[in-house]
């Protein structure tokens, strides 16, 4: 009896703590918005493919550690498909996601307004054999055991935006399932709301400031954060950000070859776990294909040339 109450306390909170990390953990998810707001999926007019690694408190022993890997592209004149792949790794824990994303986009004669929505499934898996316990002869948790669930999710958004800003919001996990693991505990899912936006200051040829903001709340708590990124020469960039999570997130990024872009972020604590650890490092690389010339819209002509998510294109 011990050993299940344990158990569904282990796998309740292990769900709860993922999917906490799942939405809110990466620094530099601008550059990506498409994995949590399908309604990007076709904006930039290109096919775009961008690798996403992040490695948190690295120097705590089976720290997270997660990776995205995306694709973004558009497909016709009004439309856009999208796709990634989700991993994530902290200690006996790991949580794996598939997404498939489809939207319209709407042109008006100043600026584009898309809808989009996606579906995925996700896999939790706990490995009780990778358990450290204090008391080695635990049997509640030295048994090798293995617990695994999936749960189906749908996200959908709205996104407006033209050379010179953006603004989004969207809401996932809107079927609502009821996660039920090997031992009959039921845990709901729970909803989550996304605001971003973000504008482009062109201060000169050679510079252009960019602030951008993105907020997630669940309805009873929320985390919010915003930065400010300077574009030097349409080629290097440097930026820091500020969340509410007491986190600053400092990054510098670098485009080559005019498809290639590269950036890395390190974000520390400002709270008393900032003395126990090194911080959370992050890398992220995006190869982009060129633009659909058949399918250039009236407001996004020489789109995001200088826009901080995809300014390469």
């Amino acid at each position: 009896m011990k050993k299940i109450l344990l158990l569904n306390i282990l796998f309740f909170f292990t769900i709860i703590s993922i999917s906490a990390q799942t939405l809110n953990q990466f620094s530099m998810r601008n550059y990506d918005v498409m994995v949590f707001n399908p309604a990007i999926a076709g904006s930039k007019l290109n096919h775009e493919f961008i690798l996403h690694h992040r490695s948190q408190w690295i120097d705590f022993k089976d720290a997270p550690s997660s990776q995205y890997l995306s694709y973004n592209g558009n497909v016709s004149k009004n439309m856009g498909l999208g796709a990634y792949f989700f991993n994530d790794v902290a200690g006996p824990f790991n949580n794996m996601k598939f997404n498939i994303a489809y939207a319209y986009h709407l042109a008006f004669s100043k600026f584009n307004i898309s809808m989009g929505v996606s579906g995925s499934v996700s896999k939790y898996r706990i490995d009780t054999d990778n358990f450290n316990s204090y008391h080695k002869q635990d049997m509640l948790i030295n048994n090798e055991m293995i617990f695994s669930a999936f749960i189906p999710d749908a996200t959908a958004g709205l996104y407006i935006y033209n050379k010179k800003f953006h603004v989004g919001v969207s809401v996932t996990d809107m079927i609502k399932s009821k996660l039920k693991n090997d031992l009959n505990t039921i845990i709901p899912s729970t909803q989550h709301y996304y605001l971003t936006g973000g504008y482009n200051f062109e201060i000169n040829s050679q510079l252009n400031i960019l602030p951008d903001i993105i907020a997630t709340t669940d309805g009873k708590t929320y985390i919010a954060e915003s930065g400010l990124t300077a574009i030097f020469s349409n080629k290097f960039l440097c930026g820091v950000k500020y969340r509410t999570t007491n986190d600053i997130t400092t990054h510098i990024g670098i485009k080559l070859y005019n498809k290639l872009f590269v950036a890395y972020s390190y974000d520390f604590s400002i709270i008393k776990l900032n003395t126990y650890t090194l911080g959370s490092h992050e890398i992220i690389i995006s190869f982009v294909l060129p633009k659909n010339r058949k399918s250039i819209r009236p407001a996004n002509q020489n789109q995001y040339n200088s826009n901080r998510r995809s300014y390469w294109n």
